[in-house]
Parts: C-alpha cells; structure tokens; sequence
C-alpha cells in the first residue's frame, strides 16, 4: 500500500484542498449531509483503503465527478423534455 506513510487525515485534506474546499467549510457540510461533499467523502476514503496515492486519487476523483454531474445535467434535460 501506498498510503501508509500518509493519515487517513491527511489524505482526504491534501484532497478537498485539490478542489479549492476549505477543510472545515467541508466538514461542516458533510455534518449537513451535503451530496455533493459526502460523495467526495465516500470516494476519498474508499480510495485511501484502496492504497490510492493523493495524486492518482485526485485524478480518478476529477474525472468521476465530471461524469457524475455530465449525466446529472442530462437527466435533468430529459426530465423536462419529458414533461413540455
């Protein structure tokens, strides 16, 4: 594993940092329930577990979340398609 010079911590800081989050603005939105915040969560620590490096996560998790809200935007014109 990669990861196990770095704290769980420390991990998932270096990456909200990465997405211009302040760390405690992040943490009082994952206490809200804040989807988009606690998705970044969930894929942080999984990746973490994973043995990821900070580096590596931060891409994987930039893409992902670009699919993410792609296909959110989609459905939603969909949606509406649907109900016009």
């Amino acid at each position: 594993m990669k990861n196990l010079q770095i704290r769980q911590q420390d991990f998932l800081k270096l990456i909200v940092e990465s997405f211009h989050i302040h760390i405690e603005d992040f943490k009082e939105s994952i206490e809200q329930g804040k989807c988009y915040e606690c998705l970044l969560y969930q894929w942080s620590i999984r990746l973490y577990k994973k043995g990821v490096s900070v580096e590596e996560a931060i891409q994987i998790i930039y893409r992902t979340r670009i699919f993410v809200l792609r296909d959110k935007a989609y459905n939603r014109q969909l949606r509406k398609a649907m109900y016009y």
